[in-house]
């Protein structure tokens, strides 16, 4: 009886091993994870909007904003580097995948739905050859736990944490 324990024991430390240093790193290293600030509060025109979400990154750098009213699903990235390095884009739908508390997507997922839709390409000559979906003067201001921008609609977001 002690001899087929100790077998599934070694079977199953091996398994957890094997998926801790094969699977884990590569999906680590291609995948943004956006852990959920529980605390956030997402104010749209001064007015709570209590089904909407911020999630963000460990160091604060970057989050995601879940816009949800009624008539109204939005995804927001947004990047909180210092240095005039801060930007909002409106990301389609599918930009982003979530699980209860954390919102996560991969490079080729993140390049289609955000960044393709907001970044303006040019030729050697400075002309457009591609032009952003959702270029628009956003009014970004990023003070500590506090971001605020102008949305699609033209309605100010406010979200606290």
């Amino acid at each position: 009886m002690r001899r087929p324990l100790k077998i599934a024991a070694w079977f199953i430390g091996a398994l957890v091993m094997i998926v801790g240093f094969v699977i884990i790193p590569p999906l680590w290293m291609y995948w943004s994870w956006y852990p959920k600030a529980w605390s956030a509060k997402v104010i749209v025109n001064g007015r709570v909007a209590p089904n909407s979400r911020l999630y963000a990154d460990l160091r604060k750098e970057r989050a995601v904003i879940v816009r949800r009213e009624l008539g109204v699903l939005e995804y927001y990235f947004v990047g909180l580097m210092p240095n005039d390095r801060r930007f909002v884009w409106r990301c389609e739908n599918y930009g982003f995948s979530f699980l209860p508390g954390v919102a996560f997507s991969n490079h080729v997922q993140f390049g289609q739905a955000c960044m393709a839709g907001n970044i303006r390409l040019e030729d050697t000559d400075g002309k457009p050859i591609s032009s952003s979906k959702h270029e628009r003067n956003r009014e970004l201001t990023v003070q500590f736990r506090t971001i605020e921008f102008t949305g699609d609609d033209g309605k100010r977001i406010r979200v606290e944490w």
